[in-house]
């Protein structure tokens, strides 16, 4: 296996309710229903949710949970024909559940844990998604995640304007594009007009990903643009949840210089 399965049933049980919120089927409202969706069977399904509650306490090494006929009367109220039914019809193996008879406390008894990449091909093929969307959904991230905001250059402002005087005067000639190019003031209004695009590109991202205009409003006023951009460079590979409140602590502790006007 790629992925402990210890490790990753950490988070299993959040990540099924991620899914489910996905599906938006009435039918499903809870991970419990869903493993039971997803095995075929009701017993199948309760035993897969008690699992899960498990196999992030695994012990044993391997990441393997034992339980006997005893634990899932105690635990589900199944008798040992019910789990024999599970068994024998393989409704855990089928979703990616390993299970392998061992000893534990000397009496040979049922070991399970997850195969993780199978099980996230059952999910996958149960939500008709694929295994990387899959993922994301389990880590708290949207299927497809906004693209982070890329510089645009603008285009040179239009200087054809006519003047008070006339452009067919033999002895004036209009400014080339180089001329106006080698223009300081053009120049500076060029980086003006570029920074204030990027700028506004990262608003736009930040509302994305749910950050209120009342906040931006407030706290992104005098912020200089190479701070949005660390912000936001430090913490675009985050899950939404977490990038949205690191990307806001960022913005709220920036230097900030007091600005004439808006920029939105």
């Amino acid at each position: 296996m790629t992925q402990s399965c210890k490790v990753f049933a950490r988070t299993l049980n959040t990540g099924l309710i991620n899914v489910i919120k996905h599906l938006d089927d009435p039918t499903i409202d809870s991970p419990l229903v869903l493993c039971m969706q997803i095995t075929g069977d009701k017993n199948a399904g309760r035993m897969l949710h008690r699992l899960i509650y498990w196999l992030p306490r695994a012990k044993k090494f391997g990441d393997w949970v034992y339980k006997s006929a005893k634990h899932w009367l105690a635990e589900l109220g199944l008798t040992e024909n019910q789990t024999k039914r599970v068994h024998s019809k393989n409704f855990l193996e089928n979703i990616g559940v390993e299970r392998e008879l061992m000893k534990a406390n000397g009496a040979p008894t049922n070991h399970y844990r997850l195969n993780v990449q199978a099980f996230l091909q059952t999910l996958a093929d149960f939500c008709n998604l694929t295994v990387q969307q899959v993922k994301r959904l389990l880590e708290g991230k949207p299927l497809n995640p906004p693209s982070p905001p890329k510089p645009s250059v603008p285009q040179h402002p239009n200087h054809s304007a006519q003047t008070t005087e006339s452009i067919t005067s033999p002895t004036k000639q209009s400014p080339t594009t180089e001329d106006i190019s080698d223009n300081p003031a053009y120049q500076k209004a060029l980086q003006q007009e570029k920074q204030r695009q990027q700028k506004q590109a990262f608003i736009q991202y930040c509302e994305t990903i749910g950050i209120k205009r009342a906040f931006i409003n407030k706290y992104l006023v005098g912020i200089e643009l190479s701070t949005l951009e660390s912000a936001l460079e430090g913490h675009k590979d985050l899950p939404i949840h977490q990038q949205t409140r690191e990307i806001m602590n960022a913005i709220m502790k920036a230097p900030k210089q007091q600005p004439k006007r808006r920029f939105i």
